[in-house]
């Protein structure tokens, strides 16, 4: 991945540049990353690189639950279990 400071921001110049070479840059805060930049090609809806986005983001997220669930043994509770749980929340009695 291709580093842009975000001081670099202040020459668009450069960074319309970097981008059109690179076509993603990910933007740094003295040297932490705090987000990507990505080109967007002539004609392209941006919406579906957003969409993507999401989408990548959201089976991240579920990979990391499932991941949580086995490590925690949760993933081996029967309907029962589950139910007792979500009948405990729903009545107040925790």
């Amino acid at each position: 991945m291709n580093l842009i400071a975000i001081n670099e921001l202040k020459s668009p110049r450069l960074l319309k540049e970097k981008l059109s070479k690179n076509h993603e840059l990910m933007l740094t805060c003295s040297g932490k990353p705090v987000a990507f930049l990505l080109e967007i090609q002539n004609g392209k809806n941006p919406e579906l690189d957003i969409e993507a986005i999401r989408d990548a983001r959201s089976r991240i997220a579920l990979t990391k639950l499932r991941d949580s669930a086995r490590s925690s043994g949760v993933d081996k509770m029967t309907l029962g279990e589950i139910n007792r749980i979500i009948g405990k929340a729903r009545s107040g009695d925790q």
